[in-house]
């Protein structure tokens, strides 16, 4: 199994989780919402969009599209599988976050999340890929921060220090 170690901001989100954070606190998520309710509601069951908050439909519709699209391509043409390390993951469970990015179209994708150890990015991958029976062929983490230890993975590491674009792409397909 090939599998992507995904994180949010900074590779396909244009922030973070403290923007998030100030955006939330600043203004009424609701407005935004309105003007793409129609958008939503296309992508969306009424099923999912009732177990959905504002706060994160509201961030998931400001994904970079081009970003979103490399990351499925990249997907279908290697078969790999996502699993979700971001700060997104936090106080959510899987089916949560598989019906919010539904809204992409990349639900399927996402088999996994990362368990939340306190002790660092790189010992969650490391305890994920320590549990698993089915064999990984290869990885890749996608990331916008260099985490301690995550040196440790060499060219599996791939430094996103603009969002997900071709030459990143390229870079995790050879790999993959």
């Amino acid at each position: 199994m090939k599998i992507i170690f995904l994180d949010i901001d900074g590779v396909l989100y244009q922030g973070s989780f403290s923007d998030r954070e100030h955006q939330n606190r600043m203004s009424n998520q609701e407005i935004p919402l309105i003007k793409e309710l129609p958008k939503i509601a296309n992508k969306l069951s009424s099923a999912q969009l009732t177990k959905l908050c504002n706060y994160d439909l509201s961030a998931m519709l400001g994904f970079d599209e081009s970003a979103v699209q490399l990351l499925i391509r990249l997907c279908e043409e290697t078969g790999a599988k996502i699993v979700l390390t971001t700060s997104w993951r936090v106080g959510r469970d899987l089916t949560y976050m598989q019906n919010l990015f539904s809204f992409w179209d990349f639900a399927s994708y996402i088999i996994d999340l990362t368990p939340r150890l306190f002790t660092g990015r790189k010992s969650e991958i490391d305890a994920w890929l320590q549990q698993q029976t089915q064999e990984i062929s290869s990885f890749v983490v996608l990331d916008d921060d260099k985490f301690p230890g995550f040196t440790d993975y060499g060219e599996k590491f791939i430094y996103c220090r603009e969002l997900f674009c071709q030459r990143l792409y390229e870079q995790s397909h050879k790999l993959l």
